[in-house]
């Protein structure tokens, strides 16, 4: 349990990082 809890965790993180990478390289210079 607390190994997938880590990983969902991570993944989540993860596609939280995603996101705000992919606004940053939307927003103009």
């Amino acid at each position: 349990m607390k190994r997938d809890a880590a990983r969902d965790g991570r993944a989540a993180a993860a596609g939280i990082d995603a996101n705000a990478h992919l606004a940053l390289a939307c927003l103009p210079s």
